[in-house]
């Protein structure tokens, strides 16, 4: 095989073998939040994400496998994180660092009827859906206030 037909060969057969090598994707994060001065073990939902992912985090943390602690001083707020592995380097996912006590959304809370009962100050781990409506019922008493914010 003359010398330039190698030189062609060699670059065609790395984009096959990288073509086939898909890159890890992060669909979600379970939980959403985690918390300060806590160990969170979380679980990634989403394409190519193996259970031997090593874990890159924004914010300051010890990660040991898909555990993450964060300091007790950690600032509340929005965090990233990335999946790496032998596949390649996912996107970034949003990770909320938050100091309120925090709950799974319930699945069947799409009707008033059916409102999953919460109990202030909360943090609710879920996601919007643009076809669905979630429902919480929460005791108050009249005149009290409550700030209610969407990440």
């Amino acid at each position: 095989m003359p010398a330039n037909i190698k030189l062609l060969a060699v670059p065609f057969f790395c984009a096959v073998l990288l073509a086939g090598a898909q890159e890890p994707r992060i669909n979600s994060i379970e939980p959403a939040a985690i918390a300060p001065g806590k160990t969170t073990r979380i679980t990634l939902q989403g394409d190519n994400v193996e259970t031997n992912a090593t874990l890159w985090a924004s914010f300051p943390c010890d990660i040991a496998g898909t555990e993450i602690t964060l300091p007790a001083d950690a600032a509340v707020g929005v965090g990233v994180v990335r999946a790496t592995t032998p596949k390649g380097v996912s996107g970034f996912h949003l990770l909320m660092i938050d100091d309120l006590p925090s709950i799974k959304e319930s699945s069947s809370n799409q009707t008033v009827a059916a409102a999953q009962p919460i109990k202030p100050p909360i943090a609710i781990d879920g996601a919007c859906n643009d076809v669905n409506f979630d429902f919480y019922t929460f005791q108050a008493r009249k005149g009290q206030e409550f700030s209610i914010e969407a990440v």
